[in-house]
């Protein structure tokens, strides 16, 4: 599918609409090796997992009802959202379909495959088999596009819920005279969930990367495309719900992980507010590991996600935002003028 669109994207004009058939199906493809890949290392991460909670099971696990339901609500918001968004996306095609097929007699399921999979259909005759097979092929990629941001969410909540863990293990005892011994535990505590939390971003950088980069595009495409007035109304909902969609993608991500940087940062609060009768070398050592060293997950190592990154995120979109448009301006005027000389040409 991604060479048929890149195929396309050749054939045809190369402008940055083209470009959505391309990113699409090649972010799938991306998502699908870098899952792969991480299904090499889930057993070896799964078993360090299970280690960390045996270490750390003297602070205790979440109410289980309370996670249970938490887990199943952001499940469930994400694939409702993504579901309804999907639905819209090929409602205003099967419009399209239907006014063909009353109006010019047309056959309206090869005109809807057509218009929703012309990247497809410029290569190899239609028929309802292969559509069908095209579209579900469509399909899965998208639900693993939200399958990806979902991962991410699910993973930073877990984490983040083992430092909240130990903060509440910590603010029991706030301002409270504590021996070197419970320091020492803590800040072992502490270690192991930092390391943890590398393991997993070892694993995880190159998908949090991808996920990024994807929503990223997808939002200053939306933007751009925002620029066009909807043609009807079934377009203007399904361009709100997308837009709309994407963003909520975008903040549940970037808050998601960035709450395991959060909660590991509530440390220094409590390490600060230790009485001098109790300050040690270990709280000392303590204080020094959480000030200098940052806990997050990554991009390639590329950034971190932290609360900060969504005001970046927001700023990169505006700064490409505004080169989209000012490229969008000349390739229109280059068209024209393209289109003047073969209209003189022809006059003469």
């Amino acid at each position: 599918m991604t060479c048929l669109c890149v195929m396309r994207f050749f054939k045809y004009d190369r402008t940055f609409e083209e470009t959505q058939c391309s990113v699409f199906y090649g972010c799938s493809f991306s998502r699908m090796l870098l899952f792969l890949l991480l299904a090499r290392h889930w057993p070896a991460l799964a078993h360090r997992w299970e280690q960390v909670e045996s270490v750390l099971a003297h602070h205790g696990y979440p109410h289980h009802h309370h996670h249970h339901h938490k887990v199943n609500v952001i499940i469930a918001m994400f694939l409702s959202a993504a579901f309804i968004e999907h639905i819209f996306s090929h409602v205003r095609v099967i419009r399209l379909a239907v006014l063909c097929a009353i109006e010019d007699g047309m056959d309206g399921i090869c005109t809807y495959f057509f218009n929703s999979f012309p990247h497809v259909y410029d290569y190899i005759p239609c028929s309802l088999w292969n559509g069908v097979i095209v579209f579900l092929i469509n399909v899965l990629c998208a639900f693993a596009w939200t399958y990806m941001d979902l991962f991410i969410v699910l993973m930073s909540v877990a984490l983040a819920d083992k430092f909240r863990q130990l903060n509440r293990c910590l603010q029991s005892v706030q301002g409270k005279p504590t021996p070197p011994r419970f320091w020492h535990q803590m800040r072992e505590d502490y270690n192991t969930l930092s390391c943890l939390v590398m393991r997993v971003d070892s694993c995880m950088s190159k998908i949090v990367f991808l996920s990024f980069a994807n929503n990223l595009y997808t939002v200053c495409i939306q933007l751009f495309n925002s620029l066009h007035l909807p043609q009807n109304a079934v377009q203007m909902v399904y361009f709100c719900l997308s837009f709309g969609y994407v963003l909520l993608r975008i903040v549940a991500v970037s808050l998601s992980a960035a709450s395991i940087n959060e909660q590991s940062s509530q440390v220094r609060k409590i390490l600060y507010s230790v009485p001098a009768t109790s300050f040690s070398k270990e709280v000392q050592r303590f204080l020094q590991q959480v000030t200098t060293y940052e806990i997050a997950l990554t991009g390639l190592n590329l950034f971190s996600v932290k609360r900060t990154l969504l005001l970046k995120v927001a700023a990169t979109i505006v700064t490409y935002e505004l080169i989209l448009v000012q490229f969008s301006a000349i390739h229109a005027d280059e068209r024209d003028l393209t289109a003047h000389s073969v209209a003189k040409r022809y006059c003469l």
